[in-house]
């Protein structure tokens, strides 16, 4: 402890040691060295300091200052980095700090937007592409997984109510970072404001009257729900204030809205916010990705950097307001006053909406925003009713229904630069063309886009211009030789056709094709089958045979012979031809002969515990006869290897594997001469030689590690690795990846020994996680939860380079699984 009774670093490695040792399955050789260097290298660097006032920035420049390791310590110096970031990481588990190192990789760039080197400017450009297709504000679907996750953190973690402020006011860190209880206001009946009055001084717990604008100051509207949330935090901080010894109520009015941690009284700041928000985006599922773009551009725009505080991590938040307000009907004026910029108006200022019909104003365009939708349960579509002749605008989701025999002309444009439009047509309707109107935005809608594409537009069309001019020579780089080419501004901007589909989800038909479509006279219809029985998981706790075994293939999804109100979890393939192993999350296994049928399985009772293991995620893999080992893995890439000999003569129910509270996510056999193929939900891929791996003899041996997974990934899939056959990767919102056959000439999955994270087998981050990872020939069956299926002809796939992204195969369903299925033709077809 420090002098003061707050907890050090050194109590907290004594602490929580053998929860950090048990949790690693370190031996006990590497737990002397660890423990051993923690005492000589890392604890001096940290003595004295609260641990809970630690952060990356001061633990990185402490670090550098006083920890001294010679040219020939670097494995010492190894051993000090690992002993401090697993107790970095069991201090997080354990709510001791939010510090945690999930960070942005650093680009060396100079403040002109070029970078000093070689290796920063090609990474640079390539950023541009790579990012082409990425949305530039979150999705709302993660902006409520964050949002939730700010109210239930609330209570430990004082830095969330901060965070929600930014994310439902749109208020700069600073400003979020300054708030108090005193600073509400009530406007009018059942109508509350907040005063933004001050900022928080130089990353400090103190605050200063101003802002970033002439305009800074501004009264923002709360919504019933979020004061509802504030006036309970007050009312827990009066309750903590009278616990130790306070007596003027009127006191609390000074405490922050967000304080650090529990401490109701000490302010947090904008470092810590930053922290919470990167650990919130971390478990929410946002690619870590998302926040490296915005600190690229940041880099490059000087007017983005003073705009964003230099720190672009819990910026996102008012980003996503000011992207969101802009779609929305509120004037220039309005959402300055909203944002706190300077007016454009001379006639106009802030003060303007301090008052109960301002405020009631701005609360109307903040209502148009969908998080305050979902927060005040109004995310219902709106239905309307055209007559022919009428025309009407709508600024979201709407259900239209239209008069008989008239014509209608949609036009629909997106909120992002490269987001997908949908439109369902139910009823009998004639659609005659459907098409791409591109156009430039108006001078009223600022685009408000976060990321190098921006940058690099702008840079493109300032160099068409200066070739036009005849400048001799054009560049933006100081060494265009390393740049593979250089983008025209065409090749900046993707339009896509509209997705028109039915009721079912299928494609819908359209009497004007397009040209590539009417040069195909004949096209040949295909189906998929199945020859193994299907069994699907219900999200409603029950297991059914699947009773379809083929499937056309089309470019939608078609049904799988279930009721269209069930949802399905998962699909497991039962070969009635081989023996099969079951192993449940818990490490528990049942051994299934080959002459057990799927009806007999479904039916018998005896096979009860089966159906609940399944149930409950349990895997189910095939056993050759010539197979001699069972590899079991956990959800965090932990494995062990057991011979399958013993495994075959069990009693069902059976632990065989001591999980030690982890899940059993995946199970293979193999032979011993033969490679196993982890592939993790992020993409990564791991080959490992079975040999390498030690077999345990005795069964119940607990899990030992495995792959090597960066955090928030987990594994997927274990296979037998087969070099000769197409490497299949499915994600769950829908993308296909189809690789090529791994030759010995080129190298897609280089073997490895032991540990290792692998390497990147799919762009992960477009199109969700990687939900199956299957060795295929000829065509494959998407299984989605809405109890749908479709069918995939790979021959129609071109096989791809790893790390690229795939293809879109499903379109707005979620998939859950994929199967092996055999293509065959089915009839010719006039188009």
């Amino acid at each position: 402890m420090t002098a003061e009774g707050e907890l050090t670093l050194e109590g907290v490695y004594e602490q929580f040691l053998l929860d950090m040792q048990n949790d690693r399955h370190w031996a006990k050789s590497t737990c002397i060295a660890y423990d051993r260097e923690f005492w000589r290298s890392v604890a001096p660097i940290f003595r004295g300091i609260p641990y809970a006032d630690l952060n990356e920035e001061l633990a990185e420049k402490l670090w550098m200052e006083r920890g001294q390791f010679g040219l020939g310590d670097r494995i010492i110096e190894q051993n000090a980095k690992n002993i401090f970031s697993c107790i970095v990481e069991q201090a997080y588990q354990h709510d001791l700090s939010q510090m945690r190192f999930w960070g942005n990789a650093d680009v060396e760039l100079c403040k002109n937007g070029f970078a000093r080197t070689a290796e920063g400017q090609k990474y640079l450009f390539n950023l541009a592409h790579k990012l082409l297709k990425r949305p530039k504000s979150l999705p709302i679907s993660v902006v409520i997984r964050i949002y939730e996750e700010m109210v239930s953190r609330a209570d430990r973690f004082g830095e969330c109510v901060a965070l929600l402020a930014m994310l439902l006011l749109g208020l700069r860190t600073s400003e979020a970072a300054g708030l108090s209880y005193g600073d509400i206001r009530q406007m009018d009946e059942d109508l509350y404001a907040i005063e933004r009055r001050y900022v928080e001084k130089q990353s400090s717990r103190d605050v200063q009257v101003g802002g970033k604008t002439s305009n800074s100051y501004r009264l923002l509207p709360l919504v019933k729900k979020f004061h509802d949330f504030l006036m309970e935090r007050r009312q827990k901080a009066l309750t903590y204030y009278h616990k130790h010894g306070g007596t003027s109520d009127a006191e609390v009015d000074k405490w922050p809205l967000g304080c650090q941690g529990q401490v109701y009284w000490k302010r947090c700041t904008t470092r810590e916010m930053n922290q919470m928000f990167k650990n919130i985006c971390c478990d929410a599922g946002v690619e870590e990705d998302f926040f490296e773009e915005a600190d690229a551009l940041l880099t490059v725009d000087e007017t983005y950097g003073k705009e964003y505080e230099q720190s672009v991590t819990a910026y996102i938040l008012r980003h996503q307001a000011a992207t969101e307000y802009d779609t929305t009907d509120a004037s220039r004026d309005e959402i300055s006053a909203l944002m706190g910029h300077t007016q454009e108006n001379d006639g106009t200022e802030a003060f303007d909406f301090a008052n109960a019909d301002g405020q009631r104003r701005l609360l109307r365009i903040m209502m148009q925003r969908p998080i305050y939708m979902y927060i005040c349960g109004q995310t219902g579509i709106e239905q309307d009713a055209l007559k022919k002749g009428m025309s009407k605008v709508y600024d979201g989701p709407v259900e239209l229904t239209v008069a008989e025999d008239a014509e209608y002309e949609l036009y629909a444009e997106p909120i992002e630069p490269n987001d997908k439009l949908k439109v369902e047509i139910e009823g009998k309707a004639e659609l005659l063309t459907k098409q791409t109107i591109t156009h430039t935005y108006s001078s009223f809608k600022r685009p408000r886009e976060l990321g190098c594409t921006a940058v690099m537009r702008e840079e493109t069309r300032l160099a068409a211009d200066m070739a036009e001019k005849s400048y001799t020579s054009v560049s933006l780089f100081e060494n265009p030789k390393l740049v593979d080419s250089m983008p025209e501004t065409e090749d900046l901007e993707r339009e896509w056709l509209p997705e028109v589909v039915d009721a079912e989800g299928n494609p819908y038909p359209c009497s004007q094709q397009d040209e590539s479509s009417k040069k195909k006279s004949k096209q040949e219809e295909k189906e998929g089958i199945c020859e193994e029985e299907l069994l699907a998981v219900l999200s409603n706790g029950r297991l059914v045979k699947v009773s379809e075994n083929r499937w056309i293939c089309k470019s939608g999804v078609c049904s799988m012979g279930l009721d269209k109100k069930l949802r399905v979890k998962r699909i497991v393939v039962f070969r009635q031809s081989v023996d099969k192993i079951l192993v449940s999350p818990n490490g528990q296994a049942w051994y299934l002969p080959a002459s057990l049928t799927v009806d007999d399985f479904c039916k018998d009772g005896r096979w009860q515990k089966c159906h609940e293991a399944l149930l409950k995620d349990g895997v189910l893999t095939e056993c050759n006869p010539e197979d001699t080992s069972l590899v079991c893995a956990a959800q965090s890439g932990s494995q062990v290897r057991l011979p399958l000999d013993q495994v075959r003569i069990i009693q069902d129910g059976m632990q065989i594997v001591r999980t030690g509270g982890e899940k059993i996510v995946a199970a293979c056999c193999s032979t011993a001469e033969e490679e196993l193929l982890f592939v993790s939900r992020q993409g990564k891929a791991l080959r490992v030689p079975v040999q390498a791996m030690h077999e345990y003899k005795n069964l119940g041996i607990g899990l030992v590690s495995g792959m090597k997974l960066k955090t928030g990934d987990s594994l997927c899939q274990l296979v037998v690795y087969r070099p000769e056959h197409k490497l299949i990767i499915v994600t769950e919102k829908g993308r296909g990846l189809v690789l090529s056959p791994d030759t010995a000439e080129k190298r897609m999955i280089e073997p490895k020994l032991g540990l290792g994270e692998g390497v990147q087998l799919i762009q992960w981050g477009h199109g969700g996680d990687v939900i199956d990872a299957l060795y295929v020939e000829t065509g494959v069956l998407l299984v989605t939860k809405q109890g749908k299926a479709h069918c995939h002809d790979l021959s129609e796939a071109t096989p791809q380079n790893r790390g690229t992204m795939g293809h879109w195969w499903v379109t707005n369903h979620d998939v859950v699984g994929a199967v092996e299925v055999s293509i065959v033709k089915r009839k010719a077809i006039e188009v």
